[in-house]
């Protein structure tokens, strides 16, 4: 990858996504930008994180490492979530600088100084006065194990090989998605309610049966997921294979359009893992 060109690819996908540029899906919002620079671990691990650390006491270890116990900024442990995700934390700090409690953590590295395990509370990033995902939640860890190194993968070329599809036009909301769209979930870029548009006559994790307009003011997140629940209830029947589901508006998209949205469709690959903000047929 580069700077300012991205190409990422699933494991399950057989085709390479192409960002280019800022990649803002939602306004304000770049998701890719979790994955700009020259070379990094992906996936919303404590790697990813690890940059920031600021060591505090080290000791040596039997065969030659070391364990260090340390802290990192509060605003970069939130970059180990999804972006919508991240609402249901405390508030970010403007910047890593910014007044926050530190998140303590401890690493071991072997003696080549390759980290082999890290621990992260991140206890502190949960918001205890908010109603909302993660109430009643009181203690939150990152666990992070390395069990081995395998030889050095040599350099990708700039433009890989293979089918390679425009992130600007094959990558929608699911809001922006049709009946009849054939979709692939996984995007790379940490925002669950993102999918990518590709044909249906190749593989993909589902496609859309139908949409139905829910129209008014938001009523509510129970409310919206049962008005989604009676207009989906039959799609299944009319679905060309695969298990129903359904997801709906968030309050956002809602006071966007004027209206909220339904849309029941079908997750046809069984490690598919569906969109947040959605329920299967039996629930």
């Amino acid at each position: 990858m580069d700077t300012r060109t991205i190409h990422y690819r699933a494991a399950s996908a057989g085709y390479w996504l192409r960002y280019e540029g800022d990649v803002e899906p939602f306004p304000g919002t770049d998701s890719i930008d979790h994955l700009r620079g020259t070379a990094s671990p992906i996936g919303g691990t404590l790697l990813e994180v690890l940059g920031g650390v600021r060591p505090a006491e080290a000791r040596e270890l039997a065969g030659g490492g070391r364990s260090y116990r340390a802290d990192f900024p509060l605003a970069e442990a939130l970059e180990l979530f999804p972006y919508d995700l991240r609402q249901e934390f405390v508030p970010a700090p403007l910047n890593a600088g910014a007044p926050g409690a530190p998140v303590p953590v401890a690493v071991e590295v072997d003696r080549e100084g390759r980290i082999t395990r890290a621990s992260a509370d991140l206890t502190s990033l949960l918001d205890k006065g908010k109603d909302g995902a993660l109430t009643g939640v009181t203690g939150l860890r990152a666990e992070l194990a390395l069990s081995g190194f395998g030889a050095p993968e040599p350099p990708l070329d700039t433009v890989p090989g293979g089918r390679v599809l425009a992130g600007a036009s094959a990558v929608v909301t699911l809001y922006g998605a049709r009946p009849g769209d054939c979709l692939d979930f996984n995007t790379g870029m940490r925002h669950r309610r993102l999918v990518v548009r590709v044909p249906c006559a190749g593989p993909h994790d589902g496609a859309i049966v139908e949409q139905h307009s829910l129209p008014g003011t938001f009523p509510g997140t129970e409310e919206a997921a049962e008005r989604a629940r009676r207009a989906c209830a039959a799609a299944g029947e009319r679905g060309a294979g695969g298990t129903p589901w359904r997801t709906w508006s968030t309050e956002e998209e809602w006071t966007e359009h004027g209206e909220g949205r339904a849309t029941c469709y079908t997750v046809s690959r069984a490690a598919a893992t569906p969109p947040v903000r959605t329920a299967s047929a039996s629930s």
